[in-house]
């Protein structure tokens, strides 16, 4: 089996991220998609970028016999359902949404005008 480089490896700083969420995987390809999760990946994964790492992110497909996907499957359905974060919030909006929703607003109102 290949051995997998350590993330503070400074000279392999390439990093495959395999997921089976398309809407995860599109929304961060959609731009004018600002969510606060898919915003908060974007930066990391910019700030990751000015340090020199590569990351590449593959989908797989769900509910499938892949070797290795029942453990994060199982870990990914526990914590969706774990009554001890409560505290999680996820409706925060991004500054950009907040303007272009009074752009909007502003411009509904001078057309009506």
């Amino acid at each position: 089996m290949e051995q997998l480089p350590k993330l503070d490896d400074p000279t392999d700083r390439i990093v495959a991220i395999f997921t089976d969420s398309k809407v995860m995987l599109d929304s961060l390809k959609n731009y004018s998609m600002h969510s606060f999760l898919i915003e908060e990946i974007r930066n990391k994964l910019q700030h990751l970028s000015t340090l020199n790492w590569t990351i590449h992110f593959g989908w797989v497909k769900a509910h499938i016999e892949i070797k290795g996907n029942k453990a994060p499957d199982k870990l990914a359905k526990e914590a969706a359902h774990d009554d001890n974060d409560q505290n999680i919030v996820y409706n925060r909006v991004p500054a950009t949404t907040v303007a272009t929703e009074i752009n909007k607003q502003g411009f509904i109102k001078w057309q009506s005008q």
